[in-house]
């Protein structure tokens, strides 16, 4: 009996011990399962982390490109616009200069046309007319009137160089009077 009681006790410490070792390993299953479930997870955060990273890495090589390429056509556009200032330059000066030949050439044909009308009234300034001939001294008068208006314009303009012929040859005696009484 003693054996027998031995026997059923060591039968139930083996039991006992039998459910001890399976709840022992069972819960080092789990604890298996769960640390395998968290590498899991730690792998699918690292990956998803150096997605994000790639995703970051290449936003900002997207983003330098695209600063390069705005700083490539500011300096573009600013080389560009400093073209466009000296081209306006160039142009202001052109039209300047067309506008001084325009003013020259405007000049030119009314002292052509004042010339023209100082021949056409048969006057020499060097010779005042007789008082008494009202007509004469009004041809007189206006002869001088338009020999002033070419001096005034050929100086004005530049262009005294050109009817100097003209002007020394018709310049009349200094401050006389009109006509003279015979």
């Amino acid at each position: 009996m003693t054996v027998l009681v031995l026997v059923l006790v060591y039968g139930a410490a083996l039991g006992w011990l039998f459910d001890q070792y399976k709840q022992l390993n069972d819960e080092r299953l789990k604890q298996a399962d769960q640390f395998t479930e968290r590498n899991k997870q730690l792998n699918e955060k690292e990956l998803s982390l150096e997605k994000r990273e790639l995703i970051v890495s290449q936003r900002e090589t997207l983003a330098d490109q695209r600063e390069e390429n705005l700083a490539a056509e500011a300096t573009a556009i600013e080389q560009k616009e400093r073209g466009n200032i000296r081209d306006l330059a160039r142009l202001q000066q052109e039209e300047a200069a067309l506008s001084r030949r325009a003013q020259q050439k405007r000049a030119e044909q009314d002292i052509e046309r004042l010339m023209s009308e100082f021949s056409a009234l048969g006057i020499n300034l060097s010779e005042r007319p007789n008082c008494s001939d009202v007509e004469e001294v009004r041809r007189y008068r206006s002869a001088r009137a338009k020999y002033s208006e070419i001096v005034s314009i050929a100086e004005a303009n530049g262009l005294g160089h050109k009817y100097q012929t003209f002007i020394l040859e018709n310049d009349p005696p200094g401050i006389t009077p009109d006509c003279r009484n015979d």
